[in-house]
């Protein structure tokens, strides 16, 4: 998601600044073969799953032509995701029916996340459910069991996705839906920023200090391309937070029940 993210951005960049009429090339090299899965129980491989994300991930302006080799490796070099760059679905968030998305922790985490993780998902998961339950909104719950297909589909239809420190809360931003996570050092801080916005103007924001921005640009900060403004967009990301009280979850509900009276 991360890399794939970053070379559709600069595939369009390139575009968009005339450096090229051509498609743009991308060459993935791929150290397993197309039938290992990251878990037995996992509906699908991972190359199966990196070849639904390449099918469904909008287009970049003059296309992109994609070579995937199988290498064999002795070893890896570690790369930080760039969370703060992400490519859109071409379809995005729609809510239709009165559901939610809930993801819980997978068993292969970390040693060193998954305890604080379990903690906090034991804590806030009876807050989500007793909501759930008294808002009237049903809970669907995804895993990897399920193919990639049937995870996103489900996700753009809920109405709010809330989930563990892992894949579906980073793929949540390429969806577009909002999204809460607990994850496992459950230290939130919250930091000012200005912010320059696409009239020009300078605001002072508060953007809270959590993945999307440790590993790349610095707090909640995204980039994304904006096609309806054709250009590189670089904001504050208030649509994927991290939980710091259940009043986050709270004001969650009450959100989803201030959209619903609108429609």
């Amino acid at each position: 998601m991360s890399m794939l993210g970053s070379a559709f951005l600069f595939a369009q960049q390139n575009a968009d600044d005339n450096l090229t009429d051509k498609p743009f090339n991308i060459c993935i090299l791929f150290p397993v073969d197309e039938y290992t899965k990251r878990k037995p129980e996992n509906a699908e491989s991972m190359y199966d799953t990196l070849i639904y994300f390449l099918e469904k991930m909008s287009t970049p302006k003059n296309g992109v032509v994609i070579s995937i080799y199988h290498i064999d490796t002795l070893g890896h070099m570690n790369e930080q995701w760039l969370h703060g760059n992400f490519w859109h679905f071409e379809k995005q968030w729609f809510p239709q029916d009165e559901y939610i998305t809930v993801h819980k922790h997978e068993p292969l985490m970390s040693r060193h996340r998954i305890n604080g993780t379990v903690q906090y998902e034991n804590l806030y998961m009876p807050i989500i459910e007793d909501l759930a339950n008294s808002y009237g909104w049903d809970i669907k719950e995804i895993d990897y069991t399920m193919t990639m297909k049937d995870i996103v589909e489900t996700m753009t239809h809920s109405n709010y996705h809330f989930a563990y420190l892992g894949g579906t809360w980073f793929l949540s931003a390429m969806i577009g839906i909002p999204s809460l996570c607990w994850h496992h050092n459950h230290r939130v801080f919250t930091n000012k920023r200005k912010w320059v916005d696409i009239d020009g103007e300078v605001h002072e924001v508060d953007v809270q200090n959590n993945s999307w921005g440790v590993t790349c640009t610095g707090n909640a900060w995204i980039k994304q391309y904006s096609f309806e403004h054709e250009r590189v967009l670089s904001h504050p990301n208030y649509n994927q937070l991290w939980i710091e009280d259940k009043a986050d979850i709270y004001k969650a509900f009450e959100d989803m029940e201030k959209r619903l009276s609108y429609q």
